[in-house]
């Protein structure tokens, strides 16, 4: 896919390099044994664990909340031409089998938007098409929440290598996921909590993803974060 580059968060994303290396501190960067490189997202290799499994937590003020487990993310960057970067823009992003309370079947559609991840573990949601926003549903009861594009206010993803460097491990930890807004037709019966209470806010508790580089070929590349 083609990545449609947003200024105002491209700007956050960079300055946080450009700040870390102004204070003389060595940034740490991405790294693949091939060029071009593909940077691929996969099922955590300890699928079916609890850290695997990707929790978005949505509270209203009066502390009710409702909690959004998926199995897994998945998702790819453009081809890269450099072997080391900074930053990368993941598209083409899925999650599967979520559930809302562990029970209710739940749909999260991405909506063509992208994460954009710098080396240091800052994260942005942009590049939504036509303007639309990432949705989580419950689609059996309507119930229909909307987070539009952002950089994320708290929290972070952190990395390390697995396999003597062929494999990257991310972990999530988001807070301040802001300016939701729920379908005018929702309710609290269809969602669990009061959504007229005042803003939504959310956190993105948990989700291990591993990922991987790929060649022009399509074999795998070895990929690492240091």
């Amino acid at each position: 896919m083609i990545f449609k580059l947003k200024a105002p968060i491209l700007v956050v994303l960079v300055s946080a390099l450009v700040g870390l290396g102004a204070a003389g501190v060595q940034a740490s960067e991405f790294h693949c044994s091939v060029e071009p490189c593909k940077y691929v997202l996969n099922v955590d290799e300890a699928a079916g664990t609890k850290t695997a499994h990707h929790v978005i937590i949505i509270e209203n003020p009066a502390g009710e909340s409702i909690a959004f487990t998926c199995n897994q993310l998945t998702g790819s960057s453009v081809f890269l031409e450099a072997k080391t970067t900074s930053s990368i823009f993941f598209g083409n992003l899925a999650y599967d089998q979520c559930f809302a309370n562990g029970s209710a079947k739940a749909e999260v559609r991405m909506n063509e938007c992208d994460y954009g991840i710098t080396s240091l573990g800052t994260i942005a949601l942009w590049a939504c098409n036509s303007k639309k926003e990432m949705e989580i549903e419950i689609p059996e009861t309507k119930c229909l929440f909307k987070i539009p594009e952002q950089d994320f206010a708290a929290g972070s993803f952190s990395f390390h290598n697995t396999g003597s460097k062929s494999l990257i491990t991310m972990e999530a930890f988001l807070g301040g996921i802001r300016n939701m807004v729920v379908t005018s037709t929702s309710t609290k019966a269809q969602c669990g909590i009061n959504i007229s209470l005042g803003p939504l806010t959310g956190t993105y508790t948990t989700g291990n993803t591993i990922f991987t580089g790929q060649t022009a070929a399509g074999v795998m590349a070895s990929v690492w974060w240091e």
